[in-house]
């Protein structure tokens, strides 16, 4: 079996997050006031040569399955069959990810799970402390 990466989320990796120029094609004419205006066409040349990768903090970014992005730092890998695109289960993700997907989360229902995983694990506030905290 394959080693695959997984982001935070716990979805594959696909690919990396990446910076392409381009020249949105129009007309440009001068408007009432004297400044230019763009008249778009909708369509772009793209310069591809001129592609490159997106970096944080100095590394680079990554997009996973679910459209979430992460630097490399973030990354773990787990032995799994090739071309797998379904996100782990919370139970199979590390610390780490639970964590990051707890804070990062803008799915409510998501975001409590994570936060139910990390208490089960015994890594988050108990029920007294996230009252005391306000997160309760």
């Amino acid at each position: 079996m394959a080693q695959i990466a997984y982001s935070p989320f716990g979805y594959p990796i696909k690919g990396t997050l990446e910076t392409v120029p381009g020249c949105a094609l129009g007309t440009l004419t001068r408007g009432d006031d004297g400044k230019p205006v763009m008249e778009y066409d909708g369509e772009t040349e793209m310069w591809w040569d001129d592609q490159r990768p997106d970096e944080q903090d100095g590394e680079s970014l990554y997009v996973d399955t679910g459209g979430n992005t992460c630097k490399e730092s973030q990354i773990f890998w787990r032995e799994e069959a090739e071309g797998d695109d379904d996100p782990l289960h919370l139970s199979q993700l590390p610390p780490f990810a639970v964590i990051i997907r707890a804070i990062h989360c803008s799915i409510a229902r998501d975001q409590a799970d994570a936060l139910n995983e990390l208490r089960d694990r015994g890594l988050w506030l108990n029920d007294e402390q996230q009252k005391q905290a306000g997160l309760a």
